[in-house]
């Protein structure tokens, strides 16, 4: 990862300890999930099928096709979706990368030398959901059935739109870098 993406990484970092730090206070909504069996899924399809304007998605793996149907039902009903996926996934068996594309939702990826022209070997391992400007969902949970039903995850879901921002620009920093097929 190169120094610019480090100082994003660590300024994002401050920024959920800070938010979180004052949650209680500030009236902030902040949910921890875990896998398997804790109802992540579940969560992140809430906040999905709950958005009226905008889903963000930058997430390493991505082969949940209920949570690929309901990215497309998103997009069909009006929401603006945009996904971003590491370059090495857009081939794996079930990735939903392909029919999020042929639904029209904009797919772009990361390839590992992006960050370091020096090492290809480098992954694009974020995993975080931005919805309707106001909330994250970010863990270690990739949105894989894997994930939910056999790995050990986890996922924070933060209302906050503060966070939400930070997050958001982080998006677009990528969106614009990432490569569209």
């Amino acid at each position: 990862m190169g120094m610019v993406g480090r100082a994003t990484v660590a300024g994002l970092l401050v920024a959920v300890a800070a938010i979180l730090a004052e949650g209680s206070r500030a009236g902030v909504e902040v949910q921890a999930f875990f896998s398997p069996g804790g109802g992540v899924e579940e969560a992140i399809l809430a906040r999905i099928e709950g958005a009226g304007t905008e889903v963000l998605v930058a997430m390493y793996q991505f082969t949940n096709a209920n949570l690929g149907r309901a990215l497309v039902a998103a997009h069909e009903r009006g929401v603006r979706v945009l996904v971003i996926l590491d370059w090495e996934q857009k081939d794996v068996k079930y990735g939903q990368n392909e029919i999020l594309r042929k639904a029209g939702v904009p797919v772009r990826y990361v390839r590992g030398d992006m960050a370091d022209p020096e090492w290809r070997r480098a992954k694009f391992h974020h995993k975080f959901g931005v919805y309707d400007r106001a909330a994250v969902s970010t863990g270690s949970f990739n949105w894989t059935s894997a994930a939910d039903e056999k790995n050990w995850e986890n996922v924070v879901l933060v209302a906050d739109k503060r966070l939400a921002g930070e997050y958001r620009t982080e998006f677009g920093r990528l969106w614009e870098e990432a490569i569209a097929e």
